[in-house]
């Protein structure tokens, strides 16, 4: 797994719903569906050129925030897709 945050990625993502917490790039076979990361429920509503298959990029408001999640649950986990 990966992160984004606004900014520098503010514009509006691939999918229907605007930028929110516990959104992810996914796959684009992927969008719209939820998933679990290590028990924290997200939901696919963005693509990227490199996000692809069960890789995910995760939102952050804040590029601090990203680097917080990812020290405190590095950059693998448990992924369970829910729908």
């Amino acid at each position: 797994m990966t992160f984004y945050s606004c900014p520098p990625y503010c514009a509006d993502p691939a999918g229907p719903l605007p930028l929110a917490d516990r959104h992810a790039a996914c796959d684009p076979s992927y969008m719209g569906r939820r998933f679990l990361l290590d028990g924290i429920a997200w939901l696919c509503n963005d693509t990227g050129s490199m996000v692809y298959g069960a890789h995910v990029d995760l939102f952050f408001w804040s590029e601090a925030q990203g680097w917080a999640y990812l020290a405190q649950h590095g950059t693998t986990g448990v992924l369970i897709w829910q729908e």
